[in-house]
């Protein structure tokens, strides 16, 4: 075998051998990143000290519960903070307004949403769950004593991590 073969046929294989490697974890790399981003991203708007919170949740679900589960026609089971005059009521029953602590409790859990693309928006009741909604519609805490919350609608998809008994994290799926 000459010099040159001898020479040149290592380093060919040599050569190939890395470019088989790239070729390989290029893609698996991509993947990898996609998946751990698509994961991160689909959270990134949950609440991360809920714990710190949850007596706030709790009081604000037991007053949206009282307050807006008698709405007949289901038309006003959310929560309104009306700014002006420092009061948290039920949109459609006017007599439902919360007490001064229950309000308080209501700023907490909003500061608790800390996202700037995402802050507490609405407090609803439906089918016998408490969703504290963010503006975007894309990430709610649910109290939810009847097990993990389903979505609204049956042409929307919701994906939930459980917090602690009765609590979830919801996302929508997309």
């Amino acid at each position: 075998m000459s010099t040159f073969k001898k020479r040149v046929l290592p380093t060919i294989k040599l050569f190939a051998i890395i470019v088989i490697c790239i070729s390989v974890s290029l893609p698996v790399n991509a993947a990898v990143r996609f998946m751990s981003y698509s994961y991160s991203s689909r959270w990134r708007y949950a609440v991360e000290n809920f714990s710190e919170h949850q007596e706030d949740f709790m009081t604000v679900a037991e007053f949206c519960i009282k307050a807006c589960s008698d709405d007949p026609e289901g038309s006003g089971n959310y929560l309104v903070y009306d700014r002006d005059e420092s009061q948290l009521k039920c949109k459609n029953n006017k007599d439902a307004v919360a007490s001064d602590e229950v309000a308080q409790c209501f700023l907490r859990v909003q500061g608790a949403f800390a996202e700037k693309g995402a802050t507490l928006d609405v407090v609803s009741y439906r089918n016998g769950s408490v969703w504290f909604e963010t503006d975007n519609g894309v990430y709610s805490v649910v109290y939810s004593p009847c097990g993990a919350p389903k979505a609204a609608n049956s042409a929307s998809k919701v994906i939930s991590k459980r917090i602690t008994e009765n609590w979830y994290h919801v996302t929508r799926k997309v």
